[in-house]
């Protein structure tokens, strides 16, 4: 095996804009908007729901980052029969005492897709 050493790390908190507002926590149900751009290359607050696939965020250029999700033929492999590889990708918890009943949302996003095949892509929203 090869020995790896690690000399120094800092680990410290997401900015305030990472986290909602405690006077206001239901005014932006999604923190920092969604901002590729706000951690450096740390995904939070998003995360990934399910283990075999891998969220990151990639530059593109100097000023526009995105966030890629990278594993999913692994989550394919490994599905055995179910079908939850089918729902690897970016997951944000969203808090349930602000989600009103009979209340319209607007959600939007920009979604590249890369792949060999025809794809596309479904957002889901669980309570």
């Amino acid at each position: 095996g090869i020995d790896m050493e690690l000399l120094e790390f800092t680990l410290r908190y997401p900015p305030k804009e990472a986290y909602p507002d405690p006077n206001n926590v239901c005014e932006d149900l999604v923190q920092s908007n969604g901002d590729a751009e706000l951690l450096g290359m740390s995904p939070y607050p998003f995360r990934t729901n399910n283990q075999e696939v891998h969220l990151s965020v990639v530059p593109e250029d100097e000023t526009n980052h995105y966030f890629e999700i990278s594993g999913r033929e692994f989550a394919v492999l490994n599905a055995g029969k179910g079908n939850a590889w089918r729902s690897a990708g970016i997951t944000f918890t969203v808090s349930k005492s602000c989600l009103k009943t009979h209340t319209k949302y607007a959600f939007t996003a920009d979604v590249r897709m890369h792949s060999l095949r025809a794809v596309s892509s479904e957002w889901k929203i669980w309570g």
